[in-house]
């Protein structure tokens, strides 16, 4: 059973509990599939995609604008911008990382709770992933360091991110 289906049959009424058991069964799956590191680099990016959408479709956009100031037609602008964009996510995500490494308040006002909690159970999903085979039964185990609802995300749930790089 993939993660999605299992969410929804475990938590058919709370959706915010379903994404929590989500994000964590998705972690714990994968990681025994293909192994801790791969997963990590898998969710990670997949984190920050949502993360950085915002800023780069406004990238692209702007570059196309000036695409088309240059001359360029419709669809060759479109083309344009579109390999600068793509070849402009990991630069951002770069930069952001090292802008958020080097202060705690800076990595706090960027990112929302549904960062924070997604985060934090992607990191359990895959580390109980090595304790307990059974997906459910490791959510079961590793409830208690879960973040369950946006929120209850409290400041020291962003430290613990933070502190221990669960974010890159």
């Amino acid at each position: 059973m993939d993660a999605k289906v299992a969410a929804k049959e475990r938590f058919p009424k709370d959706s915010i509990a379903e994404d929590a058991y989500r994000h964590f069964s998705w972690n714990h799956i994968a990681a025994r599939d293909i192994g801790v590191d791969k997963e990590e680099i898998g969710t990670h990016n997949h984190e920050w995609g949502v993360l950085i959408t915002d800023p780069i479709l406004n990238f692209y956009k702007n570059k196309y604008y000036e695409y088309l100031d240059d001359g360029y037609s419709e669809r060759s602008a479109a083309d344009r911008a579109y390999g600068r964009a793509v070849t402009e996510i990991p630069i951002m995500k770069s930069q952001l990382i090292t802008i958020f490494k080097a202060k705690f308040s800076t990595f706090e006002g960027y990112l929302e709770d549904s960062f924070i909690m997604d985060f934090t159970n992607n990191h359990y999903g895959r580390d109980y992933s090595s304790r307990y085979a059974d997906y459910d039964t490791a959510f079961t185990k590793a409830k208690s360091n879960l973040i369950l609802s946006e929120k209850s995300v409290t400041r020291s749930d962003y430290k613990k991110v933070w502190e221990n790089r669960w974010y890159y």
